[in-house]
């Protein structure tokens, strides 16, 4: 069986970040974290890739134009001291995958190991010295016990499998396989016996990524959860025909078995002041839920619980709190300089 090598790296922080304009509806300070002429990315909200504290964070940049896709450069980001650098310079696994708010970060290097980095104290592990998996699985999501890591990967059929990897055992199976595909992985972040899984429904993708589209699929993303194991499959009641299609960004709320999800919103391609003028006579949201486009629901219920807001919103992420009766959440609007909080979420 391989062992753990430790080492910690000596690492450059620099200074990228500069001041922006104030928020015109809050007064507060915007300050952009980076500067360096690269695309810069904080990968997806859904999973914070961030110390428990919050004050560090995981990104990855590159001259490409999405900075997920290898090759490409992953950073860590000091918040309070509003310094970055650079810990592993060339990573080759397609996204980088973690446990919310651990500050684990799993990613592959060219070589075929599968490190580990602790953002806190900059250490990494090797957890794997011979990585022989596809080059396209995805490196989605790993268990709150970090025994596992799971992942997306498209297959030569067209169809698209959920891939367990032991970390323990360094070893690997398909747990669960569709023929449309399947993407946003997320374990529970509390107890990790559940996973959330998105369902890009009409589409299907082979391992090089050639598409194929079927019409006779219900339209657009939805979502659904399975257990670790690949079984106990539950359907959750968003997308059509019960919402709009899902904007594919959601996050557990926290141990309750319920996700708060965002979904698409009539006006996202037309600009507000164009409203009015428009078929859509200045409605924001579906009239099946014209309260809002963010909602919170589980695979018990008949329909999502709408939040009421105004504002449509697009990312969310939610706090590591315990509990099925309240749990923090952070939201962003599609105003990009509005961000706002609300809790006690039922």
């Amino acid at each position: 069986m391989e062992r753990h090598h430790s080492l910690i790296m000596a690492i450059n922080w620099i200074g990228e970040a500069c001041d922006l304009d104030d928020d015109p509806h809050s007064g507060a300070r915007i300050t952009r974290l980076t500067s360096a002429v690269l695309s810069n990315i904080n990968i997806y909200c859904e999973q914070p890739y961030s110390t428990p504290d919050g004050k560090r964070i995981a990104y990855t940049r590159s001259s490409g134009p999405d900075p997920r896709v290898p090759p490409y450069e992953l950073c860590v980001a000091d918040l309070e001291r509003l310094r970055v650098a650079v810990i592993e310079p060339v990573v080759s696994s397609v996204f980088i995958g973690t446990s919310s708010w651990s500050g684990l970060i799993y990613y592959l290097r060219p070589n075929g190991e599968l490190v580990r980095v602790d953002l806190a104290t900059l250490e990494k592990q090797i957890m794997m010295t011979h990585w022989d998996l596809p080059p396209n699985m995805v490196l989605d999501t790993v268990s709150p016990d970090h025994r596992f890591l799971v992942g997306a990967l498209m297959q030569p059929g067209y169809s698209s499998a959920l891939v367990r990897v032991d970390l323990e055992r360094r070893d690997w199976k398909i747990i669960y396989e569709h023929p449309e595909v399947l993407g946003h992985v997320q374990f529970n972040p509390v107890h990790g016996r559940d996973i959330l899984v998105q369902l890009n429904r009409g589409m299907s993708i082979d391992n090089y990524g050639r598409i194929r589209y079927n019409a006779d699929s219900a339209p657009g993303a939805t979502h659904f959860t399975i257990d670790a194991e690949g079984g106990n499959y539950r359907a959750l009641p968003v997308g059509e025909p019960y919402t709009t299609p899902s904007c594919g960004h959601t996050a557990w709320v926290a141990d309750s078995g319920r996700i708060g999800i965002a979904v698409n919103w009539p006006g996202m391609s037309v600009r507000r002041d164009a409203l009015q003028s428009s078929r859509l006579q200045g409605n924001l949201h579906d009239p099946r839920h014209p309260q809002g486009n963010f909602m919170v629901v589980g695979p018990q219920d008949e329909k999502p619980h709408v939040f009421a807001a105004p504002e449509h919103i697009s990312t969310m992420s939610m706090s590591p709190g315990v509990g099925a009766t309240s749990c923090a959440i952070r939201i962003a609007t599609a105003s990009p300089a509005r961000l706002k909080s609300w809790s006690a979420i039922s």
